[in-house]
């Protein structure tokens, strides 16, 4: 910004000592009329109104600028928002993958320890026929 400023004032600087060097009267012909006026007045007149047309357009310009970035803010907060909704739902199904591998876990020992009740059941009762064949061959 400070560049800008510089630049723009030696810019005007120049303007001026050309202005003061050629400040002959000159005709001027604008529309329908013709004024005879110092080429100085010509060139400050111009150098303004070229001042104020850039001046214009860069308020144009910064004010675009500030509409997008008002934008941009507003996307990031809704974005933030998500983000958030998002953190905790992903917490929320941590919790329950923990619970269920908990319940998975306990299915799986319910799961042994029956199988092996039945193994012991089914051995004991394999012994009993064994033992009840051998009694009945034996009378």
């Amino acid at each position: 910004m400070q560049i800008g400023f510089i630049f723009s004032l030696i810019l005007a600087i120049g303007v001026t000592i050309f202005a003061v060097q050629n400040a002959d009267s000159v005709m001027i012909n604008f529309l329908f009329t013709k004024v005879k006026v110092s080429q100085a007045l010509v060139i400050f007149i111009s150098a303004a109104i070229g001042a104020i047309i850039v001046t214009f357009l860069g308020m144009i310009r910064q004010f675009k600028l500030s509409m997008k970035v008002k934008e941009l803010n507003k996307k990031v907060n809704n974005l933030e928002t998500e983000k958030g909704d998002l953190e905790f739902k992903v917490e929320e199904l941590e919790t329950e993958k923990d619970k269920l591998k908990l319940e998975v876990e306990q299915y799986n020992k319910d799961i042994i320890e029956k199988e092996a009740t039945l193994k012991g059941d089914a051995i004991k009762t394999n012994g009993e026929e064994k033992n009840t064949e051998i009694k009945e061959n034996n009378q």
